[in-house]
């Protein structure tokens, strides 16, 4: 995990060797970090868009049921939008944006604080 959020996938590779990835189907907050990293190896080295983008919208949902532990709720909907419009989804990019930029009065503070500087 720790090397792909260092931007080392070819490392990373080498470590998992033929290992696949974890299963991201039914993930928990207590998973998310790892499901969160394996978006990103997904998005950024492997180019599968689509699978991303589904496992930052999990990430997203069990960031949101949380009432607590929301670290990774605005940082998986961003990453959500980016695999919506590497794929070439820009109608979802486009409205994830714009729940980012206008969030609901609901929002967490680290959204407002991210907005506003």
């Amino acid at each position: 995990m720790d090397l792909v959020n260092l931007d080392h996938c070819a490392i990373a590779e080498e470590v998992m060797g033929s290992q696949k990835l974890p299963n991201c189907e039914s993930i928990t907050y207590h998973g998310a970090e790892l499901a969160f990293a394996c978006g990103v190896y997904l998005l950024n080295h492997k180019s599968e868009f689509a699978e991303a983008g589904r496992i930052f919208g999990q990430v997203w949902e069990a960031a949101r049921a949380s009432a607590t532990d929301r670290d990774l709720l605005w940082p998986a909907r961003f990453h959500q939008a980016l695999a919506s419009r590497y794929r070439g989804d820009w109608e979802a990019a486009g409205l994830i944006a714009e729940e980012i930029s206008n969030p609901p009065p609901a929002c967490p503070s680290s959204l407002t604080s991210i907005n506003s500087g």
